[in-house]
């Protein structure tokens, strides 16, 4: 993220009015589902994917990987702070 980009979400963060958009955004998204059914979802579609497009690793896996990693790795702390506060963190 650049510093604009930084600039941006900051100030989009920073009003009342979306943050509350986004919050409410992020409660409906795990009403739908936990954040570890979200993580069991998209390891499943992002291994789909590269079976289906590739049969083998795309030249960007390295790419792609560390981004879903990011991704997996931030439901995992949601789920451990906000769904099982008690619960250490690795």
């Amino acid at each position: 993220m650049n510093n604009l980009q930084k600039f941006t979400f900051s100030c989009i963060i920073n009003d009342p009015q979306n943050r509350e958009a986004l919050l409410s955004a992020i409660e409906n998204l795990f009403t739908a589902a936990p954040p570890d059914k979200l993580r069991d979802t998209l390891i499943e579609i992002y291994q789909m994917y590269i079976l289906h497009e590739h049969n083998t690793f795309p030249i960007h896996f390295s790419s792609m990987a560390g981004h879903m990693l990011i991704l997996l790795d931030t439901l995992r702390q949601i789920e451990l702070t906000v769904f099982n506060p008690s619960t250490e963190t690795e």
